[in-house]
């Protein structure tokens, strides 16, 4: 199925209590990166990676609900940055950190509230 450019939510229960939803901008057979929304403002609000292993289950957001509705309305769309690379996280954060001034790690298992914001040296 062809994914680019689809909003899909994902459950990582128990990593995640929430819906994780998003814009599928790439996945390889570990990790899926999401152009992320922020469901308040309904804006795009930067790109997050996930470990698919941590999905328990996942689903694409109807074309005729009402946050794609929405979104439609404002003119939201995900925007692709080429350059990035999910063959691993090694190369993940290398090609990340080549693309971006700062990256925000999240280790939701080890603390929920807590990240790390900076450079990879």
């Amino acid at each position: 199925m062809y994914w680019w450019n689809r909003f899909v939510e994902f459950d990582r229960k128990p990593i995640d209590t929430q819906l994780l939803g998003g814009f599928v901008l790439e996945f390889s057979e570990r990790l899926t990166l999401l152009s992320l929304l922020d469901d308040e403002r309904f804006e795009l609000n930067g790109y997050t990676v996930i470990r698919n292993s941590d999905v328990r289950r996942w689903r694409p957001v109807e074309e005729g609900s009402f946050r794609i509705r929405a979104l439609n309305l404002k003119g939201v769309k995900p925007v692709r940055r080429r350059g990035l690379s999910l063959a691993s996280w090694p190369d993940l954060l290398k090609s990340a950190n080549n693309l971006f001034p700062l990256i925000t790690i999240s280790r939701e298992m080890i603390d929920k509230n807590a990240c790390q914001i900076g450079r990879i040296l």
